[in-house]
């Protein structure tokens, strides 16, 4: 019996997977009286992974994940160096000017790197204002030998937000079912399926192909759920980058080649 169906937390790249898994599994069993619904699983997964390969393979979208890790060093670079001198610095004058410093740079928190691609913009814009605000910060990032980390992380978000922008507007050029629209399909046919393996572990006269069917998909479905509830563990070091599902989408890279 199939009782978790739930696709909800998988990123784009792990659904198209496990469709292209779970198709396998049925095609392997071939149980004729499921071969109408595998074929709608194939439609939904070839449609699916139409809609994933042209966004994911958008130049835009390939250079503002390119640009978000890179932003996402710089700013760990500063904030790691300045705690360094803040500490440790043999002088008290600069032990007090790096924990200014980095007073400004963790305003928004130690974490700004893994937050959403918006709401870290915001936060590295507004910490690149206050810091240009003053020539003493300009002066002491400069003493300090972080300069070159900062000048970094400020012109990186700056990419990083025109890109964005132009890939919003690529996006609004897309056919009007969106790959969002496609993914709830998809969704809506897995839970489909599961819903009539179940009826057949009931009703028919002879359940062993189905019970077979069911504790295939049922171990491929947990072992689903534990690589994205060890990716949402929240018990993982403060310098650890884990990018969320609208960042990066594609911790199954490999769906695209599925």
């Amino acid at each position: 019996m199939i009782n978790k169906t739930d696709l909800s937390k998988f990123r784009n790249g792990e659904i198209i997977k496990f469709l292209s898994n779970v198709l396998s599994i049925l095609s392997e069993n071939g149980v004729a009286s499921l071969a109408g619904l595998q074929s709608d699983v194939q439609q939904a997964y070839e449609d699916l992974m139409k809609a994933y390969k042209m966004e994911r393979g958008s130049k835009i979208t390939t250079s503002l994940v390119n640009l978000d890790k890179a932003r996402d060093g710089y700013f760990v670079a500063l904030r790691v160096i300045l705690e360094q001198h803040a500490t440790y610095h043999p002088e008290d004058k600069s032990r007090d000017k790096a924990a200014r410093l980095l007073e400004i740079v963790t305003r928004h928190g130690i974490d700004l790197h893994r937050k959403s691609y918006q709401e870290q913009t915001a936060g590295m814009d507004d910490i690149c204002e206050l810091m240009d605000a003053s020539e003493d910060n300009l002066a002491d990032l400069t003493l300090l030998g972080v300069e070159v980390y900062y000048t970094a992380m400020k012109t990186t978000n700056e990419e990083f937000d025109a890109k964005y922008l132009d890939r919003n507007s690529e996006y609004a050029s897309m056919p009007a079912e969106s790959l969002a629209d496609l993914r709830v399909k998809a969704e809506e046919m897995f839970k489909k399926l599961a819903t009539h393996l179940n009826a057949h572990l009931i009703l028919a006269e002879d359940p062993a192909p189905f019970e077979l069917l069911s504790a295939e998909i049922g171990t491929l479905l947990q072992s689903y759920y534990d690589v994205i509830d060890r990716r949402t563990a929240t018990d993982m070091p403060d310098d650890v980058t884990t990018d969320t599902a609208e960042e990066l989408d594609a911790d199954y890279e490999e769906a695209v080649d599925a």
